[in-house]
């Protein structure tokens, strides 16, 4: 099954990469979506699954599309755009229930083939990347010209190269042996280098440095979760102060955003005025697209996934959201993974993370489903 869907995704990453036409990008995502749902249903009927371990989260992603469809039908939502938005951010998280049903059906056992698979996509990615770089237009944000990028804009590839990054560390981590040292050394320094210097996405570049920090702790005996959130809570903290102490003014810190604080403000101006309905089965597909104050010239969304979806879907899809999310971060197991699952949320917090990113998605979650195969079973993915 792993092998499968290393498979879909790479072909899902050459379809963004050299398809023009914009309908035909879905295929591969078609798809994924129809394979996970027969995977799902081989494995609910078959005498060697083990369902009950994804009954929860299958009833979330259920309750979401429950949600998100009564959300479509209240606003009188264009159905394909709308079901298209939501399935963005249902199929990734379809997959990763499978692949760690599939992973705890199979004893967590990866084989050689599935490794050699997973460094085919490492640099099938790095492959394309360069393709981008090299061969392609120059990109531009914030009045800036940036590396060329293959992947759908320097976001979408910055997420997918991210997810790259810790399919190294994954690997590394399963064979910590001289050629996947080399491995990881050197795509960290391509991933950080193109993140800040190529590319200039400072979420993504922010989120790979937090987690080489705390990975880095490791060895020192400070446990991931403790070293995250002691570097979270120090840089509020050290916000918090320079805004005391008037070293730095909102509108400095607003400029620095992007924008992103005083957009936030202007939205929870909009949902004040929501209706009970609205508040908890949001305002519809395209709802969170709006022009402000800051960001004039055109109709921008929130850049927090969480503020999109209370905006378009309502606090009750949130909190399905969430459910699901916190069964699947429990099913990772004690390990780096769950570092690299919260850094993945993190980036929905301040961007449109992965979340809303299913091409890069369906990367990061081949890299936690093996992190956590690894780490539960003690074993090497193979020879």
């Amino acid at each position: 099954m792993l092998r499968l869907f290393i498979l879909l995704a790479a072909v899902k990453l050459g379809f963004v990469a050299f398809v023009e036409n914009e309908s035909l990008k879905f295929i591969p995502d078609a798809v994924i979506f129809m394979v996970t749902v027969i995977g799902l249903y081989i494995n609910m009927i078959s005498p060697r699954g083990s369902f009950k371990e994804a009954v929860y989260p299958v009833l979330g992603i259920l309750g979401l599309l429950a949600s998100g469809s009564l959300t479509i039908v209240l606003n009188d939502n264009y159905f394909a755009s709308s079901y298209t938005s939501l399935l963005r951010t249902i199929s990734p998280l379809l997959v990763f229930i499978l692949l760690l049903q599939s992973n705890f059906i199979h004893e967590k056992k990866i084989n050689p083939i599935e490794y050699r698979a997973v460094l085919a996509l490492i640099f099938w990615i790095i492959f394309l990347v360069l393709y981008g770089i090299l061969y392609l237009t120059p990109d531009s944000n914030r009045g800036l010209i940036w590396w060329g990028t293959v992947f759908g804009g320097l976001h979408e590839s910055a997420y997918t190269l991210l997810a790259a990054a810790f399919l190294s560390y994954v690997i590394f981590s399963a064979r910590p042996s001289i050629k996947n040292l080399l491995l990881l050394i050197l795509i960290s320094i391509f991933t950080m280098v193109t993140l800040i210097f190529g590319w200039g996405v400072r979420t993504v570049g922010f989120a790979y440095i937090l987690f080489i920090v705390v990975v880095a702790s490791r060895p020192f005996g400070i446990k991931p979760i403790v070293s995250l959130s002691v570097i979270i809570t120090t840089g509020i903290i050290t916000i918090l102060s320079l805004f005391a102490f008037d070293f730095i003014s909102s509108e400095n810190f607003m400029i620095f955003t992007s924008g992103r604080t005083a957009m936030y403000a202007e939205k929870v101006t909009f949902l004040l005025e929501n209706t009970k309905i609205e508040w908890a089965l949001g305002n519809g597909f395209g709802s969170d697209l709006m022009h402000s104050n800051v960001w004039w010239w055109a109709t921008k969304g929130s850049h927090n996934d969480y503020l999109t979806f209370i905006t378009e879907n309502g606090i009750v899809f949130l909190l399905l959201l969430m459910s699901v999310l916190f069964s699947l971060f429990r099913r990772i197991g004690k390990s780096n993974g769950k570092i690299i699952f919260l850094l993945a949320l993190m980036t929905s917090m301040v961007s449109n993370g992965y979340l809303v990113r299913p091409t890069a998605a369906y990367v990061l979650v081949i890299a936690l489903t093996l992190q956590s195969g690894y780490n539960n079973e003690k074993r090497s993915y193979g020879k």
